[in-house]
């Protein structure tokens, strides 16, 4: 895998290091960054004649807001000359995972021409809002992996980054060798540029080595033709044979050399020239075989070359000492070779020491034939005890196979690896991560002598790599938790930064100040506020706030006048790390309700003393009149009495008061209410109560209408049935004015028994139907001249669905109103 990495956001010279199989999965937060950077892949493989084929919306290309001038004309004349391809329908996805190709753009693998291939651009996020399902966006990603091992492929993949999920981006990832995010270039989820599953195809060629050797009487045309200086003594030690190449290295004629004595060469130097050979040496002809020594000398031009002196004695047939043959190989660039090879050993071994990399070298079999030193410290071996093992044998993790992928092709094609990724084991059984690189060693003939290269222990990097793509991962994942958070908030959320200014809105806030949060992101929250009032109290909170926080309550104008709406708001800091404040965050809590509850409560206290207080004033009037008689004259039996029968009466009142209150209390507990179920007639008791009701408001009309023959059973509590037909047909009696009608209809249907409660009254709003079964609610003040807590209502709904059955109203204000409720049947 080629290794890339950039220090800033331009990816431009990283978009011209990748080479083929490389995929990059671009992050970006923007849609300029994304145009920015797609039209550098393009422009990248413009410049080698590949061809490009993008997968994203229409009129990408000549959208001014993401492309110059300049850039946009490029592209559309890479389109007309065919170089790039624009596909904006996501049809053509499905097209490609059925064909499973891309249709027209490539040549048949092991093509020659490195231009032959196809940069893929692919906006997934695009595709995501097309509506592709996410089964397709991964067919298609595993297919751009499946393909890229059989054809030259370059893969461009934009994620934007608030549209994906830490899910998305994660599976994205470990499915592309890169990711591109914020002008870094990191390794992606593959271990390495090669592919597992292709053998060795390398077949070592052995070379043939021919020698030749061949015997010739022609010893002068030997003697002349060797190229090293040759001489002759004969038993007189006399010079009787020299080749040209000696009398260069004496710097004297043949005719001079011939026929003189080895001495006189030495006198005709003069006895101190260093550069004299010793053409003869006794020791020869103690000797069976050659001796051998090395001299230096100076040379006629005055350059000291180094020899190498060989000798050995001529015999006869007869087996004496005819003389002595001798030999001078000049040694001088070979020496300095030797010298020059001993001084790059030494300064290669100072190297391998020095550097932090492990210097290797492997045969062609891939077993090491040298190890530098740093082997010890990386893998925890001694240099010499990985000579002769393998690179397989240290990677507990792949397959030996694996390895014979870097032979691909090398009969063919020998050429250098760079930046491979490999996990081999150390000593102590972890796991260390080395990237490989390295060359082909071409023997003389041609054939392939192993690898040599270096490896660069790159464990804790890819430790650091691991903790930041999960840092991301949590970051992205903590991102979302964040928002479904903040989204989840019921109040108005506004957070602002050290200057007031808008940083974000919850949804709630956003419906509340009428705004989007991209629209306010940047204002001042006081510019946001609908009018000055409340801009001042926000102000004013937001200038006073301390540490512990603060609070300001005010009304937020709109709606209906008489019933304004009131808001809370909260305030508190935001301090980074090191405790500076940063910001805050202002909470707006909808305070309406409380308020409208503390407003009932109020009225329902006012409204309980009242109705108290009324029978109680009547109880104790006639207990007076009662305890002394004799202050008002005394009274008659019959008098006596009725003051009794109103006394009892009023006491029901209270009783009625009193039930009520203990019904909501039970119900603000939790607790049910009671019920004693039986055989109820429905009839008899609707006769009974309007009786009693007749008998108390003549004036009014009682009427009901129950069908002759037909049961009227329901199965039911009979003193909570009494209680609900009393408040409904009470309630019936208060809206209703004197000599209307209120009728009781009662009707068994196939699956319940309904009652229906109508009067000729004021009728209600829907508004007021609404609000009707709420606690303390009364559909008119105090001043109306109607009595009642406002729960009567409420309980009576209670009471109808702990019976199994349901309520509704039917209403409208001048047409009276009717209400129905339903009953199980008796069975």
């Amino acid at each position: 895998m080629t290794v890339i990495s950039s220090s800033d956001n331009d990816f431009k010279q990283v978009f011209e290091d990748l080479h083929w199989q490389d995929h990059v999965c671009l992050v970006y937060d923007d849609a300029k960054e994304w145009g920015r950077n797609l039209v550098r892949f393009v422009k990248a493989g413009l410049d080698r004649n590949h061809k490009s084929l993008c997968l994203m919306p229409s009129g990408m290309f000549s959208d001014a807001s993401l492309l110059a001038q300049d850039e946009a004309l490029l592209l559309q004349q890479a389109i007309k000359d065919g170089l790039l391809v624009h596909w904006h329908d996501f049809e053509t996805l499905q097209q490609i995972l059925e064909e499973g190709r891309l249709p027209g753009m490539f040549v048949p693998s092991g093509g020659s021409d490195e231009n032959a291939g196809c940069r893929l651009i692919c906006d997934m996020t695009w595709l995501k809002q097309c509506g592709v399902p996410e089964k397709s966006r991964r067919d298609f990603l595993l297919w751009m992996n499946t393909a890229s091992q059989d054809h030259p492929l370059l893969v461009l993949s934009g994620y934007q980054r608030q549209e994906s999920s830490s899910a998305e981006l994660r599976e994205a990832f470990g499915l592309h060798p890169y990711i591109g995010h914020a002008g870094q270039l990191l390794p992606g989820g593959f271990s390495g540029s090669t592919r597992p599953g292709r053998g060795n195809r390398f077949n070592r060629p052995v070379p043939e080595w021919r020698r030749f050797f061949r015997r010739s009487q022609v010893l002068d045309a030997i003697f002349k033709a060797a190229p090293f200086g040759m001489w002759l003594l004969d038993r007189k030690k006399e010079i009787v044979f020299v080749n040209k190449q000696m009398c260069d290295i004496l710097g004297m004629s043949e005719s001079q050399l011939l026929g003189r004595h080895h001495r006189e060469i030495g006198r005709h130097w003069g006895p101190d020239n260093p550069a004299v050979f010793a053409l003869d040496d006794p020791a020869v002809y103690l000797t069976d075989g050659a001796v051998e020594n090395e001299q230096s000398c100076w040379q006629v031009d005055g350059n000291m070359r180094a020899y190498r002196i060989i000798r050995t004695r001529v015999t006869g047939d007869d087996g004496q000492v005819e003389g002595l043959l001798g030999l001078a190989v000049d040694t001088t660039d070979c020496k300095k070779a030797e010298r020059l090879l001993r001084q790059e050993e030494r300064r290669f071994r100072d190297i391998a020491l020095s550097v932090g990399d492990l210097i290797w070298e492997v045969g062609p079999d891939w077993r090491f034939r040298y190890v530098s030193e740093r082997a010890s410290s990386i893998l925890g071996y001694k240099a010499d005890a990985l000579i002769g093992k393998s690179l397989a044998e240290l990677d507990n993790a792949a397959a030996a196979e694996a390895w014979q992928v870097l032979f691909r092709d090398w009969e063919e094609n020998p050429k250098t690896f760079r930046n491979v990724e490999k996990w081999l084991q150390h000593k102590d059984g972890r796991r260390r991560c080395l990237m490989l690189s390295g060359l082909p060693i071409i023997e003389d003939d041609g054939s392939a002598g192993g690898f040599r290269g270096v490896a660069e222990d790159i464990t804790e990097r890819k430790q650091q790599e691991d903790n930041l793509k999960k840092a991301l991962w949590e970051a992205e994942d903590g991102r979302d938790k964040i928002d479904s958070i903040i989204r989840s908030i019921t109040d108005a959320l506004v957070v602002i930064d050290d200057r007031q200014r808008v940083i974000l809105l919850n949804p709630r806030a956003e419906a509340l100040f009428g705004v989007t949060a991209a629209h306010a992101a940047g204002c001042l929250l006081g510019e946001l506020c609908p009018d000055a009032e409340v801009q001042n109290v926000i102000m004013t909170l937001l200038e006073n706030l301390t540490d512990g926080g603060g609070e300001a309550c005010f009304a937020w104008p709109g709606g209906d006048s008489t019933s304004p709406d009131y808001f809370k708001a909260r305030a508190s800091r935001m301090r980074n790390i090191q405790g500076d404040g940063t910001g805050a965050i202002v909470i707006f809590h909808d305070v309406t309700q409380e308020r409208e509850m503390e407003r009932v409560k109020t009225e329902f206290i006012s409204t309980a003393a009242h109705e108290l207080r009324t029978p109680l004033t009547s109880i104790m009037g006639y207990l007076e009149f009662c305890m002394h008689p004799e202050e008002f004259g005394g009274f008659s039996d019959a008098q006596l009495k009725e003051f009794m029968t109103e006394i009892y009466d009023k006491a029901e009142v209270l009783e009625r008061i009193v039930s009520d209150l203990l019904d909501i209390s039970r119900m603000e507990a939790g607790r049910e209410i009671p019920l004693v179920l039986e055989t109820v007639d429905v009839a008899e008791i609707s006769r009974k109560l309007l009786q009693h009701f007749q008998l108390q408001f003549p004036r009014y009309r009682f009427e009901m209408e129950f069908a002759a023959g037909t049961s009227h059973l329901v199965r039911a509590d009979r003193e909570k049935l009494v209680q609900v037909m009393e408040n409904i047909i009470s309630n019936a009696i208060k809206y209703s004015q004197e000599g209307k009608a209120v009728r009781v209809i009662g009707r068994c249907e196939p699956k319940c028994y309904r009652i229906s409660v109508r009067d000729q009254g004021i009728g209600m709003t829907p508004e007021q139907i609404e609000r009707m079964f709420d606690k303390f609610y009364r559909a008119v003040d105090l001043n109306s001249g109607v009595r009642g807590l406002g729960l009567g209502m409420h309980i009576v709904k209670h009471i109808i669905e702990r019976h199994g059955g349901g309520i509704e109203v039917v209403s409208a204000p001048g047409a009276g109103t009717e209400i129905i409720f339903s009953l199980p049947l008796c069975e």
